[in-house]
């Protein structure tokens, strides 16, 4: 997730019609349902227009504001830096009516009162990763959706109160060295600073110190070579063991050719699913919301995210 988003801020490259890529606390959207021949997404898509929008709330708190939208499906999903869906907002669960919601970094506390209009949610962790549908019908409905996207609005708080505008620190590059075999490593211990760890998961925190990972980062400077040449090699077998979960009957339903995945944001302590997940359909919604099926290219689709261009 961290590197999501820091790639889906990059603005160094061109944007095509179907990216959603856009600068820090701002929203990009797709313009053309995306095909089996763009690679912004890792899968074609026949009714529905992306956006994105990846926040930094410890920069400050955001305003979303959403329209009034009573003739189609949306739905705007908050996730965490843990591919957690935390939050939303929707036809389907919050109704059509124009709605705004205060985004606010953990154990935020207001110098000033709110605007009552602001419904506060606080994220689990400072960034924030929103991922917006837009239902597209057939025939020439793009403008009344692109519409649509264009009044799903970011407003820092301080402006919003009339406030002076406020300049965003985009993100720094990702941790690490190219070239480096522990550099998953290296990443792994930046972002365990940034983003707190889960209660349920504090066991396995314990574990990782043996090989130098804690809250404070990665010191790998007690690790004996042996133990370097493992962690090289776990990186290796992880990848596989991720990708096994394709044959999980627990997770996982295959038929008629497709794989249809229900447990889209309950992952608890499945790890493995929770990482399977994050390649082929990361942003995806829970049973509750919607069900999600591939074709069995998955493993070959898993790879294009390292060169999606958004």
């Amino acid at each position: 997730m961290e590197q999501i988003a820091r790639q889906y801020t990059d603005m160094t490259q061109p944007l095509s019609d179907t990216s959603y890529r856009a600068p820090l606390n701002e929203f990009g959207h797709a313009r053309r349902l995306s095909t089996p021949h763009d690679l912004d997404m890792p899968s074609a898509n026949r009714d529905t227009l992306y956006s994105s929008a990846v926040l930094d709330l410890s920069q400050g708190p955001m305003v979303l504001s959403v329209p009034e939208v009573n003739d189609r499906y949306y739905v705007i999903n908050m996730f965490d830096m843990w591919h957690n869906l935390f939050q939303y907002v929707g036809t389907r669960e919050t109704g059509p009516l124009a709605k705004q919601l205060l985004l606010v970094p953990p154990g935020w506390e207001p110098k000033t009162d709110i605007p009552r209009e602001l419904e506060i949610v606080e994220a689990p962790t400072s960034k924030v990763w929103l991922w917006g549908r837009t239902q597209v019908f057939e025939g020439r409905d793009d403008v009344f959706a692109h519409r649509i996207q264009d009044q799903y609005t970011l407003t820092p708080l301080q402006e919003y109160l009339g406030g002076e505008e406020i300049a965003v620190t985009p993100l720094p590059p990702r941790a690490g060295e190219e070239g480096d075999p522990l550099r998953f490593y290296e990443e792994l211990g930046a972002y365990l600073k940034q983003n707190p760890v889960d209660e349920r998961q504090q066991a396995m925190l314990g574990q990782l110190a043996k090989i130098g990972i804690t809250e404070q980062g990665f010191d790998r400077s007690d690790l004996s070579v042996a133990t370097v040449e493992a962690m090289i090699k776990a990186v290796e077998d992880g990848q596989s063991i991720v990708m096994a979960q394709q044959k999980n009957p627990a997770a996982l339903e295959i038929k008629d050719g497709w794989v249809y995945a229900f447990n889209l944001d309950g992952f608890g302590d499945d790890n493995a699913m929770r990482s399977l997940i994050a390649h082929p359909y990361l942003g995806g919604q829970g049973q509750k919301r919607r069900s999600i099926r591939w074709r069995r290219w998955m493993p070959k689709v898993s790879l294009l995210r390292d060169k999606m261009i958004t």
